[in-house]
């Protein structure tokens, strides 16, 4: 959970933890199993954010 005044600065935050993660081949491919796109992961689309920050 990220907690902050405003929607922009949670995703801010948030999709600069998750590129980290994202850069490991094993996050990466997970979320490919578990059914998101290359471009879900490459670009942490709003679905992708949405799906796993809460």
């Amino acid at each position: 959970m990220i907690l902050c005044a405003g929607k922009e600065e949670a995703r801010a935050i948030g999709q600069d933890w998750l590129r980290r993660y994202l850069s490991l081949p094993n996050y990466a491919n997970n979320l490919l199993r578990l059914g998101y796109t290359g471009e879900d992961v490459e670009t942490v689309s709003d679905r992708l954010f949405d799906g796993l920050i809460a």
